[in-house]
């Protein structure tokens, strides 16, 4: 007799333990989903990262809003190639948050990046369109849509860099920070066409 109480008492102690073991485990998760809500996006700085990696992922958004900043009338095939570059262009961005100042409601992300130097490479595209327009000539005549594809040619092919530094500017709003939009400027140094 005294042997089954002592195994019914250790088998209580065993499922008290259990029990326990589980209630501190579902403690442990709460508390972990609950931090990790409040602490997700919370920053001004991990904003800013969320956006910029929306860049390195060629997220589908940004790229159905690309759009050819030069003068030239792309038609349908050569938009699909332009939007490819981006793509490239943005998926090879590199970055660096460099500061973040927050002041009560206000704060200012520095972010440091690098891209491709397309503008640049239009410029010299077009310095050689300028200086051999017979190469780009159909029937007698100039044909824009050849040296359209030569522009996008080099694009697709050059490789020098240029760095630039942007500011996001944050204001806070009901415990959320809110993020100002970038101006064109900002906007022409992240496609590196500034």
């Amino acid at each position: 007799m005294n042997n089954s109480k002592n195994k019914k008492k250790r088998v209580q102690f065993l499922q008290k333990v259990i029990w326990i073991g589980i209630g501190i485990i579902l403690f442990l998760v709460l508390v972990f989903v609950i931090f990790s809500k409040v602490r997700k996006n919370n920053s001004p700085g991990e904003l800013t990262d969320a956006y910029m990696m929306r860049y390195l992922k060629g997220d589908s958004e940004l790229v159905s809003q690309i759009d050819y900043p030069f003068s030239d009338h792309l038609n349908a095939s050569q938009k699909k190639i332009y939007q490819g570059l981006m793509k490239k262009q943005y998926e090879k961005m590199t970055y660096d948050i460099t500061r973040e100042d927050v002041h009560d409601t206000d704060a200012v992300v520095v972010v440091s990046f690098s891209v491709y130097d397309l503008k640049s490479a239009m410029e010299k595209a077009n310095q050689y369109i300028e200086a051999y327009p017979d190469k780009f000539q159909k029937n007698g005549a100039f044909d824009s849509l050849k040296a359209i594809d030569y522009k996008l040619e080099v694009l697709k092919n050059y490789r020098e860099r240029v760095n630039y530094s942007i500011e996001f500017a944050y204001s806070k709003q009901n415990k959320q920070w809110v993020f100002m939009d970038l101006s064109s400027t900002d906007l022409e140094k992240l496609d590196g066409v500034y």
